[in-house]
């Protein structure tokens, strides 16, 4: 978690940086997520009860994240 600035005062140097970089990893997985959530199946819930089922969608829709990615 970002650090939080107190009232009154102001963050320092080093908690800024660190503050950046957090942000900048926040982002990345922020856009796999969105980049995952293309494949609708993997947006929407799950209704099928087999079991393993939704573990195999998500693989799937990961696989075809980095393939997209790839090219």
């Amino acid at each position: 978690m970002p650090a939080k600035q107190p009232k009154g005062k102001t963050l320092s140097d080093v908690q800024k940086e660190e503050n950046k970089k957090i942000s900048s990893f926040c982002i990345l997985v922020e856009h796999v997520v969105g980049g995952v959530k293309r494949c609708h199946i993997a947006k929407e819930r799950f209704r099928r009860r087999k079991f393993g089922f939704d573990s195999l969608v998500m693989l799937i829709a990961y696989g075809l994240h980095n393939f997209r990615i790839s090219i």
